[in-house]
């Protein structure tokens, strides 16, 4: 982390708030806030920034990079990036993976801390799903689902299908196989995790600080236009477009 850091470019921001209601219930979290800026980025410094990032967090590690009003969800694991939705060609499902790039636009990322076993987990889950998607995550939809029948090589929901949100946020990858969600001391019963603004905003609001060790704000704007923004003790002003 140490060597990511870069002063002209970032700052910390502590105690920043996010909210959101579940059900009948208000849930509210402090996190620590990283700002980084992407002004005047050349390609060499993109190229530097992205190399530090994937030293930093490239290995055992998770994170979910969402634009403001974000429709589509990015799972970042390692140094890749896991999209699952339709391709524009035939409209077929498909599980895609990229290398990670950094974000050009306004971007909030959520990092997400696992356990060494909850991780493995979750690495078995990926080649289960690569092998053979079908068996594993089955359909895609686009409303997702919250229920599945929980086991690593058959995570499929037993009605309708998967989408980009529900296929991690419902990975068996806790205790006796128990979902992320339910893992982090979220409840099936409450739809939290079939909206990509949903899923990241409850993740910056709900989950155990322990889990949740920062937020990553990534902007265009200059570093000091960017922190004139963002107070400590005060919410983030971020529109996540849950429906």
């Amino acid at each position: 982390m140490d060597n990511f850091f870069d002063p002209a470019r970032m700052a910390w921001v502590e105690d920043v708030r996010f909210r959101l209601r579940v059900g009948p219930e208000k849930k509210r979290a402090g996190r620590r806030l990283l700002v980084v800026s992407t002004h005047e980025l050349g390609p060499a410094e993109e190229s530097a920034l992205r190399a530090r990032y994937l030293a930093a967090f490239g290995e055992n590690s998770v994170s979910f990079p969402l634009k403001e009003r974000g429709k589509h969800l990015m799972t970042r694991i390692d140094a890749r990036i896991f999209n699952y939705g339709r391709a524009f060609v035939n409209w077929i499902p498909q599980f895609r993976t990229k290398a990670y790039r950094l974000p050009k636009a306004r971007t909030l990322e959520v990092m997400l801390r696992l356990h060494p076993e909850e991780f493995a987990r979750l690495q078995t889950y990926l080649a289960n799903i690569k092998r053979r998607r079908a068996r594993t995550i089955g359909p895609f939809t686009m409303e997702g689902h919250q229920h599945t029948r929980g086991k690593l090589d058959d995570n499929r929901t037993v009605k309708g299908g998967h989408n980009c949100s529900s296929w991690i946020a419902f990975s068996p990858i806790g205790d006796e196989f128990l979902s992320l969600l339910e893992t982090l001391g979220g409840s099936r019963e409450h739809e939290v995790a079939t909206n990509p603004g949903w899923w990241t905003s409850w993740l910056a609001a709900a989950a155990p600080p322990e889990r949740i060790p920062f937020v990553i704000h990534w902007t265009p704007e200059p570093l000091r236009e960017a922190l004139a923004k963002i107070e400590t003790g005060k919410n983030f002003n971020w529109d996540f477009n849950r429906h």
